[in-house]
């Protein structure tokens, strides 16, 4: 039996637990996300350099002026896959000093 398959059996046969643990992934992710948005965050040189008003637009949005920080890396629009161990670095120092 394929992966998908188990997955979609499992879910047709506990409906309500499957959506109750969906919306806790999405709520405690959307917790993790916002704060760490609203301190810092991580822009593309590549779209800087493409649309020059990028960086400021990041740096107007975050909350937290005094502490938070426009992170530049190297790469596409995609940095979440180019460059995924800077941004999980820089999340666990994040998480450390809280």
């Amino acid at each position: 039996m394929s992966i998908l398959r188990r997955g979609m059996c499992s879910i047709t046969r506990k409906p309500v637990k499957s959506l109750l643990l969906l919306l806790v992934v999405v709520v405690i992710s959307s917790f993790f996300m916002a704060g760490l948005a609203s301190r810092s965050a991580f822009v593309s040189k590549e779209n800087c350099r493409t649309m020059p008003q990028w960086e400021q637009l990041h740096r107007d949005i975050i909350a937290d002026k005094e502490n938070g920080e426009v992170i530049l890396l190297e790469g596409s629009h995609y940095l979440h896959f180019e460059q995924i161990l800077a941004i999980v670095q820089k999340t666990i120092q994040w998480i450390e000093n809280r």
